[in-house]
C-alpha cells in the first residue's frame, strides 16, 4: 500500500466533503505539533486511529502504509534519545537520564507516525480532482492579493500526486533489478550506494518524462490562459462535515488545555 495513493471505497470518511477533510487534517496536524505531554499525545494518537478507522482501513493496511517510513522514524528516535540523554546526564545520574531519553524519543516517534497517518488518511480518501477543488476553495481569498489560485492549487495537487507515483515506480524498478540478480543488502556502504544507481537513474529519467507529458497536456488545454476557470466538481457540505471539523477543533483545544494543565 503506497503512501498517498487514493483507494476507492464507500467509507464514512470517503463520503465527507474534501474541504472538511482538508480542514480536519490541518487542525489535526496543529494538534500533533502542539502535543508535548504523554497525555496530549495519547489524545492525538486516538484521533489518528479514529480517522484511520473512519477511512475503512484496518491494522494490516496501516502497518503496510507506515512500513517504508519506519527507518526514518527509528533514526529520528535514536537521534532525539541520544541528544536528550546527553543533556540529562549532565544534570543527574541514575535512571533519570535514560528514562528522559526514552520518553523524548518515543514522543517524537509517535508524533511523526501520527502525522504520517493523518496525512495519509486524507490522501487515500480523496480523489485528486476533489483535492484540487478543495485546495482551490481554500486558496481563493488569495486572489485578492494577486495569487494565481488555479495554478497554485494545480501545482500542489501535482506534488501530492507525484510523490506516491515515484514511490511505486521505485518499488517496481527495484523488483526488476532484483529479478536480474542485483543485491541491495550486501557489501559495504559504498557498494550498496552504487547498487542503487540502476534504480535511481531510470527513476529520474521516468520522472522527467512524466513531467514533460503533464506539461504538454496542460499547455495543450490552455490551462494557463488568462481566463476564469470553471469546474464540473460542485462541492456541497453537510452535517457529517460539520461534525468532522468540530471533532478536529475539539481535539486541538483538548491538546492545548492538557498541555497547560500539565
Amino acid at each position: 500500500m503506497a503512501l498517498g495513493v487514493y483507494r476507492s471505497q464507500t467509507s464514512w470518511l470517503h463520503r465527507c466533503d474534501p474541504r472538511a477533510k482538508l480542514g480536519c487534517v490541518l487542525l489535526y496536524l496543529v494538534a500533533v505539533v502542539l502535543a508535548d505531554t504523554p497525555g496530549a499525545l495519547f489524545l492525538v494518537t486516538v484521533g489518528a486511529l479514529l480517522l484511520w478507522w473512519g477511512s475503512g482501513q484496518g491494522a494490516r493496511e496501516a502497518l503496510r502504509l507506515l512500513g517504508p517510513v519506519m527507518p526514518l522514524v527509528l533514526g529520528i528516535f535514536l537521534i532525539n534519545a541520544v541528544c536528550t540523554f546527553g543533556m540529562a546526564a549532565s544534570d543527574g545520574a541514575g535512571w533519570r537520564p535514560l528514562a528522559a531519553a526514552l520518553e523524548s524519543g518515543i514522543l517524537v516517534a509517535l508524533k511523526l507516525l501520527d502525522a504520517f497517518l493523518g496525512a495519509a488518511t486524507l490522501m487515500i480518501t480523496t480523489p485528486p480532482v476533489l483535492l484540487t477543488a478543495a485546495l482551490r476553495w481554500f486558496l481563493s481569498p488569495g486572489a485578492c492579493f494577486g495569487l494565481k489560485v488555479d495554478e497554485a492549487a494545480f501545482s500542489l495537487t501535482m506534488v501530492l500526486r507525484f510523490v506516491p507515483l515515484l514511490g511505486e515506480e521505485a518499488v517496481r524498478i527495484r523488483a526488476a533489478q532484483t529479478s536480474r540478480g542485483a543485491s541491495f543488502d550486501a557489501g559495504s556502504f559504498v557498494a550498496r550506494v552504487q547498487q542503487w544507481i540502476p534504480v535511481i537513474t531510470p527513476l529520474f529519467v521516468g520522472a522527467l518524462r512524466r513531467c514533460d507529458n503533464v506539461a504538454f497536456a496542460v499547455a495543450s488545454r490552455a490551462f494557463f490562459a488568462p481566463v476564469r476557470h470553471t469546474s464540473l466538481v460542485q462541492l456541497r457540505g453537510g452535517a457529517r462535515d460539520v461534525f468532522l471539523l468540530t471533532a478536529a477543533f475539539v481535539l486541538m483545544v483538548a491538546v492545548i488545555l492538557w498541555n497547560c494543565l500539565s
